[in-house]
Order: C-alpha cells, then structure tokens, then sequence
C-alpha cells in the first residue's frame, strides 16, 4: 500500500464563505465608481473635442492655403509670391488653421521696407497681408543701393517705391566702406 501524503493529498473544494461588506466599504466603492465613470467621461469630452475641432478646422482640406493676397502701398503691392517666399508660406500644403498670424506678422515686419503689417485669415483658403511700408526720405552718397526713411531706418532701394528719387535729400560724409544692413537704425552717419 501507498503512503499519503498529507501535503500532497488533494482536499475537497467547498465554497469560500465571504464576509458580508460593510456599509462604509460600499459607500468607498460607490464613490470610487463615480470617480471613474467622471474621469472616463471628462477624456471622452476632452479627446472628442480635440478630435472634432482638428477634423472641421485643421486637419480639413478646404482650409488649405492656396491664396496670399498682399495689399500696401508701395511696392509690396501685389508681390504675393515673393512675400510667401520672405514668410516660408506653403500654397497647396499648409492650413490657414495651423498658420499662427501674430508670428507671421512679427515675421513680415523683418521683410525689407516693412514698416507695420497686418495678416488675418479670410476664409475658406486665403491669407490676407496689409503692409504698411517705409517711405524713403533720403539717399546716402555713395551707396547707391540703400535709402533712408523718417526714421532713420535703412531701405534696400530695390524694396522700396520710389518715383523721383531725385527729390530725396541727400546724405554725405558716408564713408564708402561703411556697411548697412537693412532695417537698422542708422544712429549715425
């Protein structure tokens, strides 16, 4: 005869007898359960916002930008290529949604002869740009390339609208060597 085991031998299964929970249990897992049902709610609302606003504003192909439409009073007037170009605007690819205009008006106020701008969306595929440029005042001798505005600031005169440049005062005592760079201040000459 075989000897058992009394670890190995295998007891019967009867039914685990569980105490019943108490009232402060079912309120903790009461309140645990709204906790969650409100947690899940709040992603639902929160993810499903963020999904919606991408599908009809950022992520929609009929804002995508296929216009730049430049209004000025100079000679920016109309230059829509060469102003997406200054701005690194993408036609056919970038969302008007996704285009923050306060940056690209800090942006534009870089380009040449710039002196104030205005960029707003217009929908459904166009980005408007209002320039205000700088007005030349006068021309530095011996440097053919640049104007002066009321402010002093330098213009690159190829950037600028100038009908009779005769009429600008002009500036001597330049030095020829003397090296510009466009929209500085030139405090002196």
């Amino acid at each position: 005869m075989k000897k058992i085991d009394k670890k190995t031998e295998k007891k019967p299964k009867t039914p685990k007898q569980t105490e019943p929970m108490s009232a402060e249990k079912k309120l903790i897992l009461k309140i645990a359960l709204v906790f969650v049902i409100i947690g899940v709610l709040l992603c639902t609302v929160i993810f499903g916002s963020i999904s919606l606003y991408k599908a009809i504003w950022t992520e929609n192909s009929n804002y995508i930008l296929r216009h730049v439409a430049v209004q000025s009073n100079g000679y920016w007037n109309g230059q829509s290529k060469l102003i997406s170009a200054f701005l690194k605007l993408n036609l056919l690819k970038d969302n008007i949604f996704k285009l923050d205009t306060k940056k690209l008006q800090q942006e534009a106020l870089r380009i040449p002869g710039v002196k104030h701008c205005e960029v707003r969306r217009i929908l459904p595929d166009t980005i408007y740009i209002n320039v205000i440029e700088r007005l030349p005042r006068a021309k530095i001798a011996g440097h053919p390339a640049y104007l002066v505005d009321e402010q002093g600031i330098i213009i690159f005169k190829k950037y600028s609208m100038t009908a009779n440049q005769n009429n600008l005062v002009l500036l001597t005592g330049v030095s020829k060597n003397r090296k510009f760079e466009v929209n500085q201040q030139a405090k002196e000459f």
